[in-house]
C-alpha cells in the first residue's frame, strides 16, 4: 500500500471516529434533555403532591419511606424538617400509633388495595380519625417495590355519625311514646306509661303530670310515676291552690322551663313548688310548661331525690318535646264531643263536595258521596258492592289495579264511561286509610275533560326545561373535551353504546334518561387533571395515576350541588368502581355499585380500547371483547358484559 491510499484510509477512519464522537455527543445531549424535563415534571408533580389536603406518603418493600408530603407529616405529627429516606415506618411510633404500618404489611402481603380506619391521639392529646388507604406498587416485571399510602382526616365525618346515633335514639324513644299516645284505650294506661318512659330514660326518681283545673284555681297531680323505693307524693299533690306559682305561670307562659339546681337555696317566693312538688326529700326539680292550642293548661315535672345538679339540654328537649304531645293527647280527650260533631260537619262537606269520593275496601265498592252518582249518573244502589271497573273501559282496569297497589302519590289519568256510554277523562287520587283498623282506599276521581290544553302547555315548559338540562350536561362534557382532544367525543360515544346496553337490560325508560346524562358527562371530573398528564403519550408513572384516578371524585364535587332527578352525581363518582373491589376510589364491589356506573364502566372500557389514545392505536373489535370476556364477574357485573357483548358481535353496533 503507497503512503496516498495509507492517507485516504487514515483519512476516512478519522472521518468515521468524527461522526461516531458526534452521535454520541447528541445522545448525551438528548439525555440530559429528558434527564431535565423528568425532574421538571418530577418536581411538578412534588408540587401538587404537597399542596393535596390529603396526607400522601410512598415506601419500598422493606419499610423505608421514599417521599412524605407536608400534609402527611402534619396528621402524624411529624417534624417537616425530618427527611423521608431516614423514617422506618415499623419503628416510627407515629406510624405504628395511626395503624399506617399494619396496614402497609398487609398490603405488601396481598399486593392488593385496602383501606382502614384509625383512632390516632397526637402529642397534644386530641384524638383524631384518619381513613388510610393503602396502593401496591409495581415494577416492570410485576414484582411489588412499595406501597402507596394516603391518610384522610375524617374526624369531622365520625362527629357527624355521632350526631346522627343520638338524634336517631331520640327519634326512637319518641317513636315509642307517640305509639303509646296513639294506642292506648284510655287515660290512665296512656299516662303512667309516659311517666314511666321518661322517668327511666332521665335516670329520674319521680315524675308527675299537673294540670290547672278549668278555672284556673286550683292545679292537681293527676298522674304520677316514681321509682323503686320512692314514696308516692301524688295524694298529697291534690286541689293546691295557683296563687303561689305566679313566678312559675308567668315562666311557662312564656315558654321558659323552669330549673331547680339545688331545692336547698329556693327563695321564699318559690316555696309553693317545694311543698307541690318536693317535699323535704327532692335535690332537684326540673319541669316545663304543657300547651294545648297555645293555651296553658299544666306542667310535666321530674325530680332527683338524692341528688343534685344541672339538667342536661337532651333531656330539657325530650321533656319540652313529649309535653307537646301529651298537650295535644289531653286537648283531644276534652274536645271529644266537639270532634263528634265536627266529624258530622265533614261528612256533610263531603256529601255536597263537587268532587267524587269513592272508598274501596277489598276492590269493592263501600261507599261513595253524592258527586259520584252526578259524574258518572249512576244511582248508588247500581254502583256499591260493584267492582270499580263499572266506571272504566275494561282496557283501563289493570292500570287502575296497578296504580292502587303502588299507592303513589301522583295522580292517574284514565277514561271514565257514564252510564250513558259517554267517554269522559278523569283524574284518579288514592289514599290508603284504616277504619277501625280496617285498611280502605279513597278515591278522589275528577272530571278533567278540558285540560288537554292546560296539559299540553305544561308540557311544552317540561320540554322547555328539559332542553335546558340538556344544555347544562353538554356544556359540563364540552369543557372537558375542550382540554383533551384525544377524548373529544368520547363521552357521547360511552352513552350511544352505554344506553344500548341499558335498553337490552330492561332498564326503564326513566332510568335510561339519568344514565344518559351521567355517561354524558362522567369524565367531567378530568377538567382538574393538567393537560400534560392527559395528552402524555408514554405510560403513566405513580404519581400520576393517582391523579388520574381522583377524577370520579373530583367530578362528583363538581356536579353533586345540580338538583338532577337521578343519581347523576353518586354514577359519576362509581363509573370506575369494579366488582371484586379494586376499582377506585371508594374500592366498592358488587351490588354496592350502581347498574348505571356498572353499565358506564364497560361501555368506557369498550369505546377506550377502540378509539386512539395519545400512548397507542385503536384496537379493532377483538381487543374490546378479549378484554370484557376475560374479565367477566371480576372487574365486569357478568350481564352487562353478556349484553354489551350482543351488542358490538351480533347488532354490529360501531361508534
Amino acid at each position: 500500500m503507497d503512503e496516498n491510499e495509507k492517507k485516504t484510509r487514515f483519512l476516512e477512519d478519522l472521518d468515521r471516529v468524527r461522526k461516531q464522537i458526534s452521535e454520541i455527543e447528541e445522545v448525551e445531549q438528548e439525555r440530559e434533555k429528558k434527564e431535565r424535563e423528568l425532574n421538571e415534571e418530577k418536581l411538578y408533580l412534588n408540587t401538587l403532591l404537597e399542596e393535596l389536603s390529603v396526607g400522601i406518603l410512598s415506601v419500598n418493600v422493606q419499610g423505608i419511606v421514599h417521599f412524605m408530603n407536608y400534609e402527611a407529616k402534619k396528621k402524624l405529627g411529624i417534624e417537616s424538617g425530618q427527611e423521608a429516606n431516614e423514617m422506618d415506618v415499623w419503628n416510627v411510633p407515629a406510624f405504628k400509633k395511626s395503624g399506617i404500618s399494619e396496614g402497609i404489611r398487609k398490603c405488601l402481603d396481598s399486593q392488593k388495595r385496602g383501606s382502614i380506619e384509625s383512632v390516632y391521639v397526637n402529642e397534644a392529646e386530641k384524638k383524631r380519625y384518619f381513613r388510610n388507604s393503602f396502593s401496591p406498587l409495581f415494577s416492570k416485571d410485576g414484582s411489588i417495590n412499595g406501597v402507596m399510602v394516603t391518610i384522610e382526616d375524617v374526624t369531622d365525618e365520625k362527629k357527624v355519625d355521632v350526631g346522627l346515633k343520638q338524634k336517631l335514639g331520640f327519634e326512637k324513644f319518641m317513636s315509642r311514646i307517640l305509639s303509646r299516645l296513639v294506642e292506648a284505650k284510655d287515660n290512665e294506661s296512656v299516662f303512667n306509661g309516659v311517666l314511666m318512659d321518661i322517668g327511666i330514660k332521665l335516670n329520674a326518681d319521680r315524675t308527675g303530670l299537673f294540670l290547672f283545673d278549668k278555672d284556673n284555681h286550683l292545679i292537681n297531680c293527676l298522674w304520677e310515676w316514681h321509682s323503686e323505693g320512692i314514696e308516692p307524693q301524688i295524694e298529697e299533690r291534690k286541689n293546691v291552690p295557683l296563687d303561689g306559682f305566679s313566678w312559675m305561670i308567668e315562666d311557662f307562659s312564656d315558654d321558659k322551663t323552669v330549673q331547680i339546681e339545688n331545692t336547698e337555696e329556693i327563695d321564699e317566693t318559690q316555696n309553693s313548688l317545694k311543698k307541690l312538688c318536693l317535699g323535704e326529700e327532692a335535690g332537684s326539680f326540673l319541669a316545663v310548661p304543657v300547651f294545648h292550642d297555645e293555651e296553658l293548661i299544666g306542667f310535666f315535672g321530674a325530680e332527683w331525690i338524692s341528688e343534685q345538679g344541672k339538667w342536661t339540654e337532651p333531656d330539657i328537649s325530650l321533656l319540652k318535646e313529649i309535653s307537646k304531645n301529651l298537650g295535644r293527647v289531653i286537648g283531644q280527650k276534652k274536645s271529644d264531643d266537639t270532634q263528634r260533631k265536627a266529624n258530622n260537619r265533614f261528612c256533610m262537606l263531603v256529601q255536597a263536595g263537587f268532587e267524587a269520593i269513592v272508598i274501596l275496601k277489598d276492590g269493592i265498592i263501600a261507599d261513595a258521596n253524592h258527586a259520584t252518582s252526578s259524574l258518572f249518573e249512576y244511582k248508588p244502589s247500581e254502583y256499591i258492592g260493584k267492582d270499580l271497573s263499572i266506571f272504566f273501559d275494561s282496557n283501563e282496569k289493570q292500570t287502575i289495579e296497578e296504580f292502587l297497589k303502588d299507592s303513589s302519590s301522583l295522580p292517574l289519568e284514565a277514561m271514565g264511561i257514564k252510564k250513558s256510554g259517554e267517554v269522559i277523562h278523569v283524574e284518579i287520587l288514592a289514599k290508603t286509610l284504616f277504619y277501625e283498623k280496617e285498611p280502605m282506599q279513597a278515591l278522589g276521581i275528577r272530571d278533567v275533560t278540558g285540560r288537554e290544553k292546560t296539559s299540553k302547555d305544561i308540557k311544552e315548559r317540561y320540554e322547555t326545561l328539559t332542553e335546558v338540562m340538556e344544555d347544562t350536561v353538554k356544556a359540563l362534557a364540552t369543557s372537558v373535551e375542550f382540554k383533551d382532544p384525544f377524548t373529544a367525543g368520547h363521552m357521547q360515544r360511552v352513552t350511544r353504546l352505554a344506553c344500548a346496553i341499558a335498553e337490552a337490560l330492561g332498564l326503564s325508560e326513566e332510568r335510561i334518561q339519568g344514565l344518559k346524562v351521567a355517561a354524558s358527562i362522567h369524565d367531567v371530573g378530568k377538567i382538574g387533571i393538567p393537560a400534560e398528564i392527559l395528552s402524555k403519550p408514554g405510560e403513566l408513572n405513580e404519581a400520576e395515576r393517582m391523579i388520574v384516578e381522583g377524577h370520579p371524585k373530583t367530578g362528583y364535587d363538581i356536579v353533586k350541588n345540580i338538583n338532577f332527578p337521578w343519581p347523576v352525581a353518586d354514577i359519576v363518582l362509581q363509573h370506575h368502581e369494579r366488582m371484586d373491589g379494586s376499582g377506585y376510589p371508594s374500592g366498592l364491589s358488587g351490588d354496592k355499585i350502581l347498574m348505571e356506573a356498572r353499565i358506564i364502566g364497560v361501555a368506557d372500557v369498550v369505546e377506550a380500547l377502540s378509539s386512539r389514545r395519545a400512548h397507542r392505536s385503536a384496537q379493532e373489535n377483538e381487543g374490546p371483547i378479549k378484554e370484557l370476556k376475560k374479565n367477566k364477574g371480576t372487574l365486569y357485573d357478568p350481564e352487562v358484559v353478556n349484553a354489551c357483548l350482543k351488542i358490538i358481535q351480533k347488532k354490529n353496533f360501531s361508534f
